[in-house]
């Protein structure tokens, strides 16, 4: 599975840099701070809550104003300039915007945060870290997805196995989805069947062993795709893109599907 640990770059860290900048132009000591924010760095309830805090903090010191954009319209690769200021990326992008200049060192609390992920031998420790510098927020939360099923059709055993749950599905007019053009989910499958995918040691290339016959994997990259095929082809099968799962569990043709913690809100209400 793709690790998917986040980065984001940090409120305070930004405001801090940005206060720092404005000092050097002997501005005044007190300013109006305006931010663009992805919506998927957390809940816009969370969001508020934590700008609260920070207001209430430095009340003398800044006001912010902020504006929350869409993650699909925030293009950070090509255009890091006019892209948000707070945002979350998967771990696979860390590299390419250190290189650019597009992530900002964090300076407070780093023994805390890297505490709080486990240590710094962790995964989540080291896809932020660059030079002994830490350059993002690890969010282990959402770095996994998760099967939800409705208790009315299944049981806990049933779900132990893909295989009744598509079954337990057609024979009820339902369906189980998963999000299968997105490679992030389709991974699980190919890790599952004990293939990796991982960088060389000079992070320049991909490594895999999808194609090798050996022994200790009895499965293939073309078995585990045969299998996928296999699993579309089900009735009780429907791929849907993330952002619409909850849309097909409220409206009831969806009783089981793979997701991830940011719609555990929106389903706890269906």
């Amino acid at each position: 599975m793709k690790k998917y640990l986040y980065s984001t770059m940090a409120l305070l860290s930004f405001l801090f840099m940005t206060n720092g900048c404005s000092a050097k132009e002997e501005t005044p000591e007190f300013e109006t701070v305006h931010l663009t924010i992805t919506d998927e760095v957390a809940s816009e309830k969370v969001l508020e809550q934590q700008i609260a805090k920070f207001q209430e903090l430095y009340a003398d010191q800044v006001e912010l104003t902020y504006t929350i954009k869409d993650q699909d319209d925030d293009n950070l690769l090509k255009s890091p300039r006019t892209s948000s200021d707070i945002f979350m990326i998967a771990n696979d992008q860390v590299d390419e915007l250190y290189k650019i200049g597009t992530l900002l060192e964090i300076t407070e609390n780093t023994d805390k945060i890297i505490a709080d992920v486990g240590g710094t031998d962790t995964t989540a420790a080291e896809v932020v870290t660059r030079d002994n510098k830490i350059y993002g927020y690890p969010v282990s939360s959402g770095n996994g997805y998760f099967l939800y099923y409705n208790k009315a059709y299944f049981s806990e055993s049933d779900v132990k196995e893909l295989d009744k749950i598509l079954e337990i599905s057609a024979q009820n007019h339902k369906k189980f989805t998963m999000d299968f053009s997105s490679g992030w989910y389709l991974f699980s499958f190919f890790k599952g069947a004990g293939l990796n995918l991982e960088y060389n040691e000079e992070k320049s290339a991909n490594l895999c062993n999808w194609n090798a016959y050996d022994s200790n994997i009895p499965y293939t990259g073309i078995s585990v795709t045969e299998s996928l095929l296999t699993i579309t082809a089900h009735e009780g099968f429907l791929n849907l893109p993330n952002d619409e799962f909850a849309d097909y569990v409220q409206n009831g043709e969806v009783i089981a599907g793979v997701s991830g913690q940011w719609n555990a809100e929106d389903l706890s209400s269906c």
